[in-house]
C-alpha cells in the first residue's frame, strides 16, 4: 500500500475538505459531483505517479488530514500519463541536469559555497 499524505495548513481552519476547495486553500484539488480529486496538472500527481511507477503499485491513497477532517483518494497508475508527459519530463531532467553534473560535476564533494565554480 502506498500512502501520500498531505496535512494542510492552510485549510486548518475549515470544517471539511470540500470548504477547503471552495475557499482556495487546496490548489491542487478540484471538485467535480461534489467529488474531491487531485488535479492531473498539479506536482502531487507527478508525485504520486513516479512513486507508482518506481514500485510497480497500482494505486495510492492520497490522503489529506487536517484536525477537522480528513479526505481520501485513490490513485490508479494511469500508463498513458506516464507515457505521454512523464517519460518526457523525467529524459530531460536526466538528460539535462543530472547526467552533466556527473560528467562534470559543478560542485565540490564538500558543498561548500567555495567549492562552486563559475561556469564556462
Amino acid at each position: 500500500i502506498i500512502l501520500e499524505i498531505k496535512c494542510p495548513y492552510t485549510a486548518k481552519d475549515t470544517t471539511s475538505a470540500l470548504e477547503a476547495v471552495e475557499q482556495n486553500l487546496l490548489p491542487y484539488c478540484s471538485v467535480k459531483e461534489g467529488v474531491i480529486s487531485l488535479k492531473k496538472d498539479h506536482a502531487y500527481y507527478f508525485q504520486v505517479m513516479g512513486q507508482l511507477k518506481i514500485t510497480e503499485r497500482n494505486m495510492c491513497y492520497f490522503i489529506m488530514h487536517t484536525s477537522n477532517w480528513t479526505n481520501v483518494e485513490q490513485i490508479f497508475f494511469d500508463v498513458d500519463f506516464w507515457n505521454q508527459k512523464m517519460v518526457k519530463i523525467l529524459q530531460l531532467f536526466y538528460l539535462e541536469c543530472l547526467l552533466p553534473e556527473i560528467v562534470d560535476p559543478l560542485y565540490g564533494k564538500r558543498s561548500l559555497v567555495s567549492d562552486i565554480r563559475e561556469p564556462a
